[in-house]
């Protein structure tokens, strides 16, 4: 297949991708997340990066909810407002300038419900608010770059992990369960609910 073609696939999608933790093998699952790389997503064809991309959203966020892990919750809490606040700064400025031009209530109602409490009457004091109102929305920039230095901090931590850290936890719980757990026919999800009786089992006694 030529280089072109290839690329066009990876585009536009044609293939298949896991898309939870019941599905995927717990060893591609530790390889996404030393390596970074969604390739071990698929299942077969060339689905597009986007798909790739939004399949990992879903199953990182499940394998979160069913591990009650409280820092990759949080990791994701602050992806999903990082990457809101684009479109939060965009759409502020697409509706003062609709403003500027021309009054219309259904806009005002939109700045309060982002948060803007200023009056937005009709006359002189409206373009007034409206640079107020700008001025204030370049705050999300400074919220936008401290949500950035947090994702860095969190996201270092979690390429600090190794696959030899895997390999560790998974030898422990071979030894426990009285026989080896193969990473390849795990899942991820039949890999948590192990790692919860592992704990549940060696709870400090009362």
């Amino acid at each position: 297949m030529s280089g072109k073609v290839s690329s066009l696939i990876s585009k536009i999608g044609l293939g298949s991708c896991f898309n939870n933790c019941s599905e995927l093998p717990l060893y591609n699952f530790i390889k996404i997340l030393t390596t970074n790389n969604y390739r071990y997503l698929i299942r077969f064809g060339y689905p597009s990066k986007k798909e790739l991309s939004q399949a990992w959203e879903l199953i990182f966020s499940e394998y979160n909810n069913i591990s009650e892990n409280k820092q990759s919750t949080y990791l994701l809490t602050l992806l999903r407002e990082y990457y809101s606040i684009p479109n939060k700064l965009a759409i502020i400025q697409t509706i003062v300038d609709n403003l500027a031009l021309r009054y219309d209530p259904d806009l005002v109602a939109c700045l309060r419900s982002l948060g803007f409490r200023h009056k937005y009457e009709p006359g002189d004091g409206l373009l007034n608010d409206l640079k107020i109102t700008v001025t204030q929305a370049k705050g999300l920039m400074l919220k936008y770059r401290a949500l950035y230095d947090d994702l860095e901090r969190l996201q270092q931590k979690s390429k600090d992990a190794e696959p030899n850290d895997y390999d560790l936890i998974l030898a422990q719980l071979s030894k426990w369960q009285g026989f080896r757990i193969d990473a390849k026919k795990t899942t991820v999800s039949e890999f948590v609910a192990i790692v919860k009786l592992f704990k549940e089992d060696n709870k400090p006694k009362k």
